[in-house]
Formats: C-alpha cells, sequence, structure tokens
C-alpha cells in the first residue's frame, strides 16, 4: 500500500501508490478489503507528511460497522495520530513547515500521548475479550491489530511506565514470526528506555524492511 506509517526499516523511497494511483481511482467509501481500514481513513494515512494534522485525524467521521471494527478503526486513528507527531518530529522544521497545504495548519489535538496509548490499549482490549466470546464473528480482524499494538509500544516513555501493557504486547506478538520479529525490536526500544531512537533506522541496521500489516 506504500503508506509510511505501515512500514518499517523502508530502504527505498516512497512511490506513494495508495496517493497516487488508489485515491483518485476508487471509490472514497466503503473498507478496505487488505488491511480493512476505511478507505477514507487510508486517505489520511496517505496525507502523513502531506496533508494531513492531528485534527485531521479527529474529523473522521467514522465509517459504520461491526462493534469490532469499530475498535479497530479507533485504533488506528489514534494510531495515526501518533505517527503523524512522530514523523514531525523526524522532519525538519522547513521540511513540515513547506509540505502541510495552506487550507490546513497544523493544529495539536490536547490529549497527551499517554492519553492516546491508553485510548489504544483499551481498544484493543475490547477487541480481545471480543475474539474470546465471539471467536467466529470475524476470523481476520485480528491480523489488523499489528499496526496500533506496534505504534503503541514504539511510545517508549510510556510503556516503560506500564510493564503490564508491555506484556500484553508481548502475548499478542508470540503468535506469529512476523510479530516477534516486530517485538524484538520493541523490546530493544523498552530495554533502552530511550524514546529518541529512530525505530527505522534500528530496523534498517538489522537489515529488516517490514509491513506492518
Amino acid at each position: 500500500m506504500d503508506l509510511a506509517s505501515f512500514s518499517i526499516g523502508r530502504q527505498s523511497p516512497r512511490i506513494g501508490i495508495w496517493r497516487r494511483y488508489c485515491q483518485p481511482a476508487a471509490p472514497r467509501y466503503g473498507i478496505e478489503p487488505v488491511s480493512g481500514i476505511p478507505r477514507t481513513l487510508l486517505d489520511i494515512f496517505a496525507g502523513i507528511g502531506a496533508e494531513a494534522t492531528e485534527q485531521t485525524f479527529w474529523d473522521w467521521p467514522g465509517e459504520p460497522g461491526s462493534f469490532l471494527q469499530c475498535y479497530l478503526w479507533e485504533a488506528h486513528q489514534l494510531a495515526g495520530i501518533l505517527a503523524l507527531r512522530r514523523e514531525t518530529r523526524a522532519s525538519l522544521p522547513s521540511q513540515s513547515e513547506t509540505s502541510i497545504s495552506a487550507w490546513r495548519q497544523p493544529a495539536r489535538c490536547p490529549a497527551d500521548t499517554t492519553v492516546l496509548v491508553t485510548r489504544i490499549m483499551a481498544c484493543l482490549d475490547a477487541m480481545r475479550l471480543a475474539f474470546i466470546e465471539r471467536p467466529t464473528e470475524d476470523a481476520f480482524i485480528k491480523n489488523a491489530t499489528i499496526l496500533p499494538m506496534f505504534v503503541a509500544g514504539l511510545e517508549v516513555s510510556v510503556l516503560c511506565r506500564k510493564p503490564e501493557w508491555q506484556q500484553a504486547i508481548r502475548k499478542e506478538f508470540s503468535q506469529s514470526h512476523q510479530c516477534q520479529i516486530l517485538l524484538g525490536l520493541l523490546e530493544e526500544l523498552w530495554g533502552k528506555g530511550d524514546p529518541a531512537i529512530d525505530i527505522d533506522e534500528l530496523a534498517r541496521s538489522k537489515g529488516l524492511e517490514m509491513g506492518l500489516l
């Protein structure tokens, strides 16, 4: 999908497939079948580094769906804000200033990072309980929780104060080889306790280039 937030350790420049080809051609409604995310929300993710702001994510009106889908989409919506903040921190002021469309200037939402991570973890926990209660309701939606869980885990300053959340991520990320690799990166971040470490640089130093799908 070539969305910046949906990969780590990217070694080649992004082509912008979603933004250049999917947005103009596909219907601007409904659920994108690979990710399980509404196309309108993916459009906002595609705008990270361009015109998307925190307020753009807050203004996303949502989409009709099941309870499980709504939990998942809210987790992605909040993860998008964290991803946008991380992108902004990594960019030079001049770059971020010129990349924002004139019609919408950056607006930092009042919710701090701890609140955002808490809400993401709450959505994921609600999904976990729903999977136990209704295991056949949507057999594949659990695969779509990787991105918000990983993005929440990147917030080192929060996770180092919440060992129980680290354990929740460990439990969920122990179920596939891909997730175990991602967990290894998070464990290294948590062990060092340095929120300034660039996850993409860390992944590239290990020869890793992975999608969060």
